[in-house]
């Protein structure tokens, strides 16, 4: 018997991708690789997978998911070092109307 535990929860898929995710090489010469991003929202925080080779990896040197959350148009709680490319990520997804805006409150007088 399997010891495979399966745990559901909010999380799922909104969009697929490519963002330019800037590299250096020697001489301090700066370069733009596509990747493609799987972006997953689960509960009030996004979940961006590069889906690249190992050389890609090595190059951008992208951790294996990138956290990030937008509160109030502002992208807070991400991972460090990153921003550049969660800031284009967060661009793209605006573009898409994904990103998830606060909730106004509508009050009506009598």
């Amino acid at each position: 018997m399997s010891n495979l535990k399966i745990v559901t929860c909010e999380m799922c898929k909104i969009a697929e991708f490519p963002v330019y995710v800037k590299y250096r090489q020697p001489g301090n010469v700066v370069k733009n690789v596509p990747v493609e991003f799987e972006i997953f929202l689960d509960r009030e925080y996004y979940k961006a997978i590069p889906l690249q080779s190992t050389q890609t990896r090595i190059l951008t040197t992208l951790p294996a998911e990138l956290l990030f959350e937008v509160n109030e148009g502002k992208i807070c709680n991400h991972t460090r070092g990153k921003e550049e490319v969660i800031e284009d990520i967060v661009i793209e997804l605006d573009k898409r109307n994904l990103v998830k805006k606060p909730q106004r409150r509508v009050f009506q007088t009598v």
